[in-house]
């Protein structure tokens, strides 16, 4: 692709009329990782601030109260987990709690906290891409000159491997030419 001394690329900047910059394929490698790293990183964010965080309070749940909450609380469900795992039986001898109310609360309070525990698995998957995979050792500066000239090395030993010439021809006459010196030196 990029031809003979730089040839295809030179030739390509040319009709396109811009600049066209050679890049391992490691570095392209890294710039795609970086840029879908911040991509997700963005809309993490964006879901972040658009759910918000997962506040509990037992007075935002379908039917209750301030005196219901209390109830609740006193009755041993003051907490979100506690909530989520109750039977809507359970909730039904608090004073104040009917059966459909207490199958919209442990409703509730079971969505709360499956809604908390996938953000604290997005959060801790978020750690985790922030944490380096391998651990970076500086790679090692070629600058311009440096680069073509192995760019150079390279081609040239690509068009001597490729191209048959006379090294191949003449590798193949010396087994012949070997086994007539040795006729002659046998007569």
């Amino acid at each position: 692709a990029i031809g003979k001394r730089g040839q295809n690329v030179r030739l390509a900047a040319e009709l396109l009329n811009a600049k066209i910059d050679i890049k391992s394929e490691t570095d392209v490698k890294d710039e795609v990782a970086d840029a879908l790293a911040k991509m997700l990183k963005t809309a993490m964010a964006e879901e972040e601030a658009t759910s918000g965080p997962v506040e509990f309070d037992l007075t935002t749940a379908p039917g209750v109260g301030a005196k219901t909450a209390g109830k609740l609380e006193e009755a041993g469900y003051g907490e979100l987990d506690e909530l989520a795992k109750a039977a809507p039986e359970e909730l039904e001898k608090v004073e104040g709690v009917g059966p459909k109310t207490a199958r919209a609360i442990v409703e509730w309070a079971a969505e709360l906290a499956a809604r908390r525990d996938e953000e604290a698995a997005a959060a801790e998957t978020e750690d985790r891409l922030e944490e380096p995979l391998l651990p970076s050792a500086p790679a090692p500066a070629m600058d311009d000159q440096d680069f073509m000239a192995a760019l150079s090395r390279a081609l040239k030993e690509a068009e001597d491997d490729a191209a048959p010439g006379e090294g191949e021809t003449a590798a193949a006459a010396e087994p012949e030419a070997a086994a007539a010196d040795e006729a002659e030196k046998g007569e």
